[in-house]
């Protein structure tokens, strides 16, 4: 900051405009984007804590899909862990 301001303050200008004029607007990754990813962060920059909302919505229910299957999976009660278990002990 201090050459800047002693002496290299109209440089760094013409750096900057120069930087500004050859750059690409946005990174090309944003130019590859498929349609639906592109909605998303346009959301997001318009909407965002709707955004977190949404996501938010879907990480729980997932988290809840989950658990029912876990529970599921799990439960002494399922007629597969029954199965499992006459299988294990045929006695």
């Amino acid at each position: 900051m201090l050459v800047t301001v002693l002496g290299g303050f109209p440089w760094t200008v013409i750096a900057y405009f120069i930087t500004a004029w050859v750059a690409d607007a946005k990174p090309r990754e944003l130019y590859d984007m498929d349609p639906e990813e592109s909605r998303f962060w346009q959301n997001v920059r318009s909407r965002p804590r709707a955004t977190v909302r949404d996501v938010h919505g879907q990480f729980r229910d997932i988290d809840r899909r989950l658990a029912d299957i876990e529970s599921h999976y799990t439960s002494s009660e399922s007629r597969l862990a029954r199965e499992i278990d006459a299988l294990r002990d045929p006695g």
